[in-house]
């Protein structure tokens, strides 16, 4: 705290009319209204930017006062009975300047880390606190109605968080219960009559109203300036924030899920295991084992075999397999069919002219597969392995057969 000070000094003692016009008690009318005029002038809105509030409450004291001193009798009536009582409760009460300066790093130095910190306002809150139940009890009104009187103390360092959170929520929103009748400026019960009366009430309530409302905004303010210097409120907002960014985590690991689930909704049908019908593994593939290409479909494969690069790869692989017959002594066991009229009866059923059947000699189903029986069976040697004489169904078998055995 600034020089040592442990307190925010003496009340200060009600403002006269004449201090407010920064006029003498001896002034002239004159002079009273010159120092009017000249004052008005130092609060007009325009020469007080963002302060326009500030500046009309005290506009108002000011022309009160003006109005009261300016009139010779209530000016006699004011300096017989003007006094210096701050208030009407039998305590001084905190002014609303006095709770400005805590927060004015000139005067005053809040160092949340040092315990003169928390002592200093718990001191100032727990006074606050006893003005509001001095302020009931003069009006007669219960304490149990008063907003502030079971709040706990500002506490310590190490106070728990619940009756630090209890402390902030009610002087947050205070609102007093004083009446603020120090404000007044008008004696009521000098009033000629019943109009003047009411018209002086009226104006003494405003002035009330304005003070009311600027030291509920001192002490609000006040309030919530002290918690930003808290360690402890510090502390709850990083918890807080820690608290926000899991939840803000889930909730993105729950939309992504939930996403991720409708699209699987929207998106290709997944066939059941048990509904898969698994391939078959003798399932037969057309394929030249000369060329080493497989074909997907039977009429590809017989295409490929009238071609003039199967055949030249087919009298190859015949040279290289003899070859090897050769050298394990397997001459003899050769075919008398060589491999030269193999490829010479495949070369002449390549150019043997198809014959196109008319429309007219159309032939019916059955002889046409009595055709293709005939055809298949005058190529039989295709399906017997020239090395061995072994017979096969298909043209897979025979082709598996000789890879395994390197017969042709």
């Amino acid at each position: 705290m600034g020089a040592n000070q442990s307190s925010l000094g003496e009340i200060k003692p009600k403002e006269s009319l004449y201090d407010l016009l920064g006029a003498e008690k001896n002034a002239t009318t004159d002079e009273l209204k010159k120092a009017y005029r000249k004052i008005a002038l130092q609060l007009h809105p325009d020469r007080n930017y963002n302060q326009e509030e500030e500046a009309t409450v005290q506009f108002a004291k000011v022309q009160a006062a003006y109005d009261i001193l300016s009139d010779p009798q209530e000016r006699e009536w004011y300096d017989t009975h003007e006094t210096n009582e701050y208030n009407e409760y039998r305590h001084p009460v905190t002014s609303t300047e006095e709770l400005k300066r805590y927060m004015d790093p000139a005067y005053v130095t809040l160092n949340p880390q040092k315990d003169e910190f928390y002592r200093l306002v718990s001191e100032l809150f727990d006074r606050l606190r006893n003005e509001e139940l001095e302020a009931a009890f003069d009006d007669s009104v219960d304490s149990g109605n008063v907003q502030v009187a079971n709040v706990p103390s500002f506490g310590h360092i190490d106070a728990p968080w619940s009756d630090v959170k209890s402390f902030y929520a009610a002087w947050e929103s205070f609102s007093s219960l004083k009446s603020f009748a120090w404000e007044d400026i008008y004696p009521v019960h000098h009033a000629a009559d019943r109009k003047t009366k009411r018209a002086m009430e009226n104006r003494n309530k405003r002035l009330r109203d304005a003070s009311k409302r600027e030291y509920n905004d001192a002490v609000r303010s006040l309030a919530r300036g002290i918690r930003q210097l808290d360690v402890r409120a510090q502390k709850q907002r990083r918890i807080k924030s820690q608290e926000r960014a899991q939840a803000e985590a889930k909730a993105k690991e729950h939309a992504t899920a939930q996403a991720k689930a409708a699209a699987d909704a929207r998106g290709e049908f997944k066939e059941q295991e048990w509904a898969k019908v698994e391939e078959s593994s003798t399932s037969e593939i057309p394929e030249c084992i000369a060329c080493e290409m497989s074909f997907d479909s039977l009429a590809e494969f017989e295409e490929h075999e009238l071609s003039t690069a199967h055949v030249k790869a087919v009298k190859q692989l015949q040279r290289e397999m003899m070859a090897e017959d050769r050298d394990f002594g397997l001459a003899d066991s050769v075919s008398s069919l060589s491999v030269d009229d193999i490829m010479d009866e495949l070369d002449q059923h390549k150019k043997k002219p198809v014959k196109a059947a008319s429309p007219a000699a159309k032939s019916g189903k059955a002889k046409q597969r009595r055709q293709k029986k005939q055809a298949q069976q005058s190529f039989e040697f295709e399906m017997k392995c020239n090395t061995c004489g072994q017979a096969f169904a298909t043209r897979n078998q025979l082709q598996e057969h000789s890879r395994a055995t390197r017969h042709v």
